[in-house]
């Protein structure tokens, strides 16, 4: 029995005694459609995205706070790194698919 928090009571689950038993376990909740799995978008660690209370939303890209922190600052160091070879803040905004607002904002930052 495991605690789910969200509703506050005990729900039936399985916790795999080894690293073989959770990756068949991760193997037979893909098949059924219970969960997915996806990378992190900033350091590449598997995330398992499902409804259930082991899961994270679908919508999640980064592992945790600190990944989506040095994602951020690796975006603001590219953008000025483009606009120090000559690119203008329109084509910036649109190779990061932002406003041109952000990239300048992004620009100021540290002056």
């Amino acid at each position: 029995m495991n605690w789910d928090e969200r509703r506050q009571r005990p729900v039936l689950g399985m916790t795999p005694g080894n690293l073989l038993g959770a990756m068949w376990l991760q193997f037979a909740q893909e098949v059924a459609g219970q969960a997915r799995h996806k990378p992190c978008k900033f350091c590449g660690k598997w995330l398992t995205i499902s409804t259930d209370f082991y899961g994270f939303r679908s919508d999640r890209e980064f592992c945790s706070a600190t990944c989506r922190q040095k994602d951020y600052r690796a975006k603001i160091r590219e953008a000025r790194r483009l606009r120090k070879k000559g690119r203008t803040v329109r084509q910036i905004a649109r190779e990061f698919d932002t406003t041109t607002d952000t990239i300048n904002n992004w620009l100021a930052k540290g002056r």
